[in-house]
């Protein structure tokens, strides 16, 4: 890579750095960086939650893929976009009414915390196959 475009990495890394810092100073719990302070509203945190699973990839690969005959990276990204919905709708008001940051909260609050260790290896195990680069056979129409 040329000079410039490692130039701007080293840009981009020290602003998000300089920001970070800034921001962690004035925070006074963890609750105030990570889900500041629970001052925002669940149909807002809902809306990052949806956003966040989006990117142009979704909008211009998934239709490209499909039309080539592969629709696997499409029906997964519909899926993805109703479950979004589903959590956006179901369970961030859930999460904001029980106290928790996330699905593990809940989890541990129910079962304890040996349960919440166990779901956590559970859900890294079922990622070693996607790491490896083999997360099954996509679908294709011919």
């Amino acid at each position: 890579m040329p000079f410039v475009d490692w130039a701007i990495i080293g840009a981009y890394l020290a602003g998000v750095l300089t920001i970070g810092l800034i921001v962690a100073r004035r925070a006074r719990a963890s609750d105030d960086l990570v889900l500041a302070g629970r001052r925002i509203p669940a149909w807002a945190a809902a809306i990052s939650v949806l956003a966040t699973s989006l990117s142009g990839v979704t909008f211009l690969g998934g239709p490209q893929l499909a039309y080539s005959g592969d629709i696997s990276y499409l029906s997964t990204n519909i899926g993805m976009i109703v479950g979004g919905v589903i959590v956006a709708l179901v369970f961030v008001p859930a999460f904001y009414r029980m106290g928790v940051r996330s699905v593990y909260g809940v989890l541990e609050q129910r079962a304890g915390p040996v349960a919440t260790r166990a779901a956590s290896l559970a859900f890294l195990g079922g990622l070693a196959p996607v790491r490896r680069g083999n997360p099954g056979r996509g679908a294709r129409l011919r």
